[in-house]
């Protein structure tokens, strides 16, 4: 009994801490100001889990352990999407075609969607990746994706025309949303959301650019990037200094 209770203690005191860290990046958020360490935080914890995810044997799983791994990676991936360089709307990420593997591993390392809310207005959206990004996909593509032979059909597993990232539903639902936030808890104990994700690269650049670090039009870049109008990131995520 005394075992359990100081586990309900532990436990009480991690969402107690979980609930203050939401708290503070909400509030900073919220009131522009500059979020200190909050994407290197969790782009450490993305590193942390790629490495341990390297070491499973997938091998030696069964067909329950290989879809829960499975669902584990696709979040892993959308993660470092975000954290690791500034991207657009969440189901630009998520609907990328497998197709478009070869643009991300490219020299150019975009691939362009218009699977997204805003398209109308902008037309297409890219998805940027970085060298961490695309160790990770190649990485994806050679060990990981193929567990979905065991989980559904081949032919969708090799349909060019398919989802990067397959799904167990054929649309954006969601579970892509709560996934994100779930594994950034799970590792981090911050509360995290996509919209939050695309507020600290605004924010982080803002102040680059404020600082003199990066030039107006790299600061352009990444609101382009982010899909967001000017006076919405005017209004919404550029920090007071």
């Amino acid at each position: 009994m005394k075992i359990f209770l100081l586990d309900v203690e532990a436990k009480l005191k991690r969402q107690a801490l979980s609930a203050q860290l939401a708290n503070t990046l909400d509030n900073q958020i919220a009131d522009q100001q500059i979020v200190e360490g909050g994407l290197e935080e969790i782009e450490e914890a993305v590193k942390r889990a790629y490495e341990r995810a390297k070491l499973v044997d997938t091998k030696s799983l069964d067909f329950r352990g290989k879809e829960k791994f499975y669902n584990f990676i696709k979040s892993l991936m959308q993660v470092a999407f975000f954290t690791c360089v500034p991207q657009g709307r969440e189901s630009g990420v998520a609907l990328l075609l497998y197709d478009q593997r070869s643009d991300l591993l490219g020299e150019e390392g975009a691939a362009y969607t218009d699977k997204f809310k805003t398209a109308t207005g902008y037309g297409f959206q890219p998805v940027l990746a970085n060298d961490f990004l695309q160790e990770m996909l190649t990485t994806y593509l050679r060990e990981w994706r193929p567990l979905l032979k065991y989980i559904m059909p081949k032919e969708i597993l090799l349909d060019d025309k398919g989802f990067l990232w397959p799904k167990f539903k054929p649309v954006m639902s969601a579970d892509d949303s709560d996934a994100v936030a779930t594994f950034v808890l799970n590792e981090t104990g911050i509360h995290m959301t996509t919209n939050k994700f695309r507020a600290l690269w605004e924010m982080r650049a803002e102040w680059l650019r404020r600082t003199d670090q990066i030039s107006a039009e790299q600061r352009a870049a990444v609101s382009g990037v982010n899909t967001h109008s000017g006076t919405k990131t005017k209004n919404t995520f550029l920090i007071r200094i």
